[in-house]
């Protein structure tokens, strides 16, 4: 069963942080919309016997542990008959206030199993409740196509009120509820929202669209948790939602809305209540504990959606060498050539510029990392193709999303580099150490292979010692004071030469293009130090190392 975890670990992960912390960031796992009753707003979660929190501020800075909606070791008889080996960890649950009750919907499940329930228990009050269960609201089996868990309620501004269910198999459906018994008119009528494993449907209005988010990938394995939430939109209630690729999302359609970024791994279960976006992630800084994340929620020129939050544990912007944890090699374009189409290899760190990488963020989470010899390129995967084991190169940068990546940390310096277009991993093919692997895209896996560290390059010391051919041009004299001259001699002639000087963190300090000459003389003003010069053919891309006294 694809969200096993939830039964089994997240419940534990919960009342522990709750044990020995109650002023950390809030422990969360599925957690719904945000409420507010009195002078508090309320949050329930999966975990035993219902778990829920409450805080004096929307932000949930300061927030408390409430009593269990049912008592430790106790439930509904109902869910028996229809769950065997139920243990009394309930499921995602969804909140919402009608005819003067809150109605509060959970989930039931079985391992490994689509033997699972929809129930729902109403109080009239969350700061002093009386909760009275209210039964099954719908069910489903093994004879299914679709699963009973993860229930989200909408009402419409006509005063309908809509459920949302389903995770995995066949996807999420809607069917419409009784707005007075809270229970479906037709539990049979049923419109099918999304497909393609996907879970944690939940449903919004916004100007003249409704709007679906809901999530696939990986839930509940902690640092490994590959969850990302989409979205889709149409003109009703139950849909078709299209995604803005004009895509349906019952269809494998889906436009990514929020995805891992920093320490906030497998961000899941959207929710917007009281003006905040709310949903779990796992904390890459915290060995992967489940917790609560509480945003903002922007409405683009577009119509469409945009999170706003806090980044932390994300990568600044710099220069940096990228490292294997498998290997302990590092990333370099192959043979420093510079050409679109160049591979992206790993080898034994030399101290050579082509082994460092300009990493820059762009927006909603995502980075360009460009060579530091050539920054109007970046890292890309070929031709934009989403298969495993696609090569990664470097191209010319034109801001598509296959050279575009997110970068999530994994705890103790360690990060995991996923391409936007494809949602893979950055990887060394088949794990091999040796020097000249190529880097490829494949699904997240969890091997070492596909975990880096970035460091900040070491002081230039070995770039003379690098394999490339660099006696076809010299430098004199070397070291200089500043002025030195440039011997191309032994290149072809009647040809453009670029001239690139950079200085030992990567930085380019001097650049000219030069045609039908055989020595360039430079008179230009070098404070002392190291420096990498670059003499780019068109054909090929040649480096020496200069040092300035």
């Amino acid at each position: 069963m694809h969200r096993v975890l939830k039964q089994v670990v997240i419940p534990h992960i919960l009342l522990f942080i709750v044990t020995i912390t109650l002023n950390s960031q809030p422990p969360s796992h599925d957690p719904t919309h945000m409420v507010k009753d009195g002078d508090r707003y309320w949050i329930y979660t999966t975990g035993a016997g219902i778990w829920n929190m409450s805080s004096p501020d929307p932000e949930f800075s300061s927030w408390r542990a409430e009593p269990l909606v049912f008592p430790s070791g106790t439930w509904p008889s109902w869910i028996n008959n229809y769950v065997s080996g139920f243990d009394g960890n309930f499921w995602a649950t969804e909140i919402i206030y009608m005819n003067g009750q809150w109605h509060l919907y959970y989930s039931c499940s079985s391992w490994g199993s689509q033997r699972s329930a929809i129930g729902v228990v109403t109080s009239p009050s969350l700061s002093d409740p009386d909760w009275q269960d209210q039964g099954m609201v719908v069910h489903s089996d093994n004879s299914k196509d679709w699963n009973a868990i993860d229930p989200d309620i909408f009402k419409d501004n006509d005063g309908k009120v809509w459920l949302l269910y389903g995770s995995y198999w066949d996807g999420i459906f809607i069917t419409e509820l009784d707005s007075t018994t809270g229970k479906p008119i037709n539990p049979d009528s049923l419109h099918h929202a999304a497909n393609n494993r996907c879970e944690a449907g939940h449903l919004e209005s916004h100007g003249d669209y409704y709007y679906l988010f809901f999530n696939r990938g990986a839930c509940c394995d902690g640092i490994h948790s590959t969850y990302h939430i989409l979205m889709g939109r149409s003109t009703s209630p139950t849909g078709p939602f299209y995604d803005k690729d004009s895509v349906a999302t019952n269809n494998n359609g889906g436009t990514l809305f929020l995805h891992s970024d920093g320490r906030i791994l497998g961000p899941g279960h959207f929710a917007l209540g009281e003006g905040k976006l709310t949903y779990h992630y796992y904390d890459g800084a915290r060995s992967g504990a489940a917790k609560l994340k509480v945003a903002g929620i922007e409405w683009g020129e577009d119509g469409w959606p945009i999170a706003v939050y806090t980044r932390a544990g994300f990568i600044s912007d710099g220069t940096y060498v990228i490292t294997n944890y498998n290997s302990k090699k590092v990333l370099e374009h192959e043979n420093g050539d510079t050409l679109h189409g160049t591979n992206v290899i790993q080898n034994t760190e030399t101290g050579d510029t082509s082994q460092h990488w300009e990493v820059t963020y762009l927006e909603d989470g995502y980075y360009r990392i460009s060579p530091v010899l050539a920054v109007d390129k970046a890292l890309h995967v070929s031709g934009c193709n989403t298969y495993d084991g696609a090569n990664v190169q470097i191209g010319k940068y034109e801001e598509k999303e296959c050279q575009q990546w997110y970068i999530a940390y994994m705890g103790g310096e360690q990060y995991r580099i996923m391409a936007r277009h494809s949602r893979k991993a950055l990887e060394i093919i088949n794990a091999y150490t040796h020097d000249g692997a190529n880097a490829q895209q494949w699904p997240y896996n969890e091997h070492q292979t596909q975990r880096w560290t970035f460091k900040e390059p070491a002081i230039i010391s070995k770039i003379g010692s690098n394999t490339h051919k660099q006696k076809e041009f010299n430098i004199y004299p070397n070291p200089s004071l500043g002025n030195f001259k440039i011997d191309l001699a032994n290149l072809a002639e009647n040809r453009e030469i670029t001239l690139e000087i950079y200085s030992i963190e990567g930085k380019l300090v001097y650049n000219n293009v030069y045609e039908n000459t055989n020595t360039i003389t430079f008179s230009g003003q070098l404070d002392s130090g190291a420096y990498q010069v670059k003499i780019n053919t068109g054909i090929k891309v040649l480096t020496q190392k200069l040092v300035v006294k």
